[in-house]
């Protein structure tokens, strides 16, 4: 099973040590050395603390929970490093937001179905060969673009990637979902049909598929590594 944040919470130890409230009184647990992220669908806001001198060290700790034993994360003593490290990240998200992009188209889609879109497109059978092509088209183009994310991912770098990989997905998760904003008008303008017509899925897992896609790449691509 996949885990909820409100049960994660409801598993997790609070110490006395952690800041209170969580999230206030010091640097989080994000940008320590220390901290483990552990890759979920649709979020990389938990991990594990490896610090041994800390009171959290082994537990399961939420970004934000904090301790009095933080650690700068070690970032890179270069300007050539640094440059490389803010490619890499950008590559990675703007892989990661196309990506997105299809995927709220293909899931959007499949969500209507062919009769459903059919029927609003003037002219046409309820059955209209569009559908067939364009959910075949997202969802290929899907899988290529996390393949292409291990490939980059592949790549030997002197900086922690799986931090700079985390980044990317925090702050690409702080866009607000625009990519399912965008998916009626993509639908429409590629089979034809009104805006209106596209009804957009609306649950909470609805990304849950694409980040477990994500985690699986990402972990084959870096295993342990840094």
């Amino acid at each position: 099973m996949e885990a909820s944040d409100e049960q994660l919470s409801d598993v997790c130890r609070k110490l006395p040590t952690d800041h209170e409230p969580c999230g206030a009184g010091g640097p989080n647990c994000e940008a320590c050395r220390w901290f483990q992220p552990l890759l979920r669908a649709g979020a990389l806001d938990w991990g594990v603390c490896a610090n041994a001198q800390s009171p959290r060290a082994g537990l399961l700790t939420y970004q934000e929970q904090g301790c009095p034993h933080f650690e700068q994360a070690e970032e890179p003593a270069d300007d050539e490093t640094w440059r490389r490290r803010t490619d890499f990240k950008d590559r990675v998200a703007n892989v990661l937001e196309e990506a997105l992009f299809d995927y709220a188209d293909l899931k959007s889609a499949k969500a209507n179905g062919p009769a459903a879109l059919g029927a609003a497109i003037r002219g046409y059978d309820p059955f209209p060969p569009e559908y067939d092509y364009w959910t075949w088209y997202w969802d290929n183009k899907v899988d290529r673009l996390i393949g292409h994310l291990g490939t980059i991912l592949s790549q030997e770098e002197e900086f922690d990637r799986r931090k700079a990989v985390q980044e990317a997905v925090s702050e690409i998760k702080q866009g607000g979902g625009r990519w399912w904003r965008r998916a009626p008008g993509s639908i429409a303008g590629a089979i034809g049909c009104d805006p209106s017509a596209v009804r957009v899925p609306d649950t909470p897992g609805r990304e849950d598929e694409f980040w477990r896609r994500v985690e699986d790449v990402v972990r084959e691509a870096l295993g342990r590594e840094g």
